[in-house]
């Protein structure tokens, strides 16, 4: 078996947060609402570069497990730090920055409306 990379993630939230968090997703990662087979719970394909990489789908039960959020962060490839930083500046959005210059990367750190830290990874290999 060869991996290829990872295909998408799956965050559950609850009915009333829904739009809220494609409306995030969209306007501040900058992810398109795409096709979404028609499944019998409601939710959500959100694409970057023509793939789905984040399903929104109604959170059903609460986890039997007891762990909560056992998720620590999601992680989106980007380019142009400077035009994602006046985004998120322009839309009110706190953030943290990280440089590691040695390796050309910069993080920058969000959260969601649900409180899910997202991080805009910029590689100088992009």
């Amino acid at each position: 078996m060869k991996n290829l990379g990872l295909n998408h993630i799956n965050l559950r939230v609850p009915r009333e947060q829904l739009e809220v968090m494609r409306d995030f997703y969209c306007d501040v990662v900058e992810l398109s609402v795409g096709f979404r087979p028609a499944f019998d719970s409601q939710g959500y394909w959100l694409y970057a570069s023509g793939h789905p990489v984040l399903h929104l789908s109604v959170f059903k039960a609460p986890p039997a497990t007891g762990f909560g959020k056992p998720m620590d962060h999601i992680a989106f490839s980007c380019v142009d730090v400077p035009h994602f930083e006046a985004r998120l500046q322009s839309l009110g959005i706190a953030y943290r920055i990280e440089h590691f210059d040695d390796e050309g990367i910069v993080q920058i750190f969000i959260k969601d409306p649900v409180n899910n830290t997202v991080e805009l990874h910029f590689s100088a290999v992009a």
